[in-house]
């Protein structure tokens, strides 16, 4: 993910299905090196967060998809230039790029 503007934080999570909670089947999420922390909800690791509250442009992390349902329920992202500052938020819909 790039973006023309810094921002503070990042929070990925599957999109909220049933129970307004990301779903934690379909996928697990790879949390390697220092610039990214899982995030826990009650059903278990949900998503990553930064770990690193520098000023940034990019972020990389990784998703392990467990079968294709994740297609049909896409990504949620929320970008954050601050405390309580959301920069941007937007759904990911793999099935719209035929991934």
């Amino acid at each position: 993910m790039k973006s023309r503007e810094a921002f503070k934080g990042i929070l990925v999570t599957t999109n909220f299905a049933d129970g307004g909670e990301p779903d934690t089947s379909l996928g697990e999420w790879d949390v390697v090196g220092q610039k990214f922390k899982p995030v826990e909800g009650s059903r278990g690791i949900c998503g990553v967060t930064h770990a690193d509250p520098s000023k940034k442009k990019a972020a990389k992390f990784r998703f392990r998809k467990n079968g294709d349902a994740y297609k049909r329920v896409g990504f949620r992202v929320l970008i954050v230039t601050g405390p309580r500052e959301v920069f941007h938020q937007f759904v990911v819909n793999p099935a719209d790029y035929n991934v």
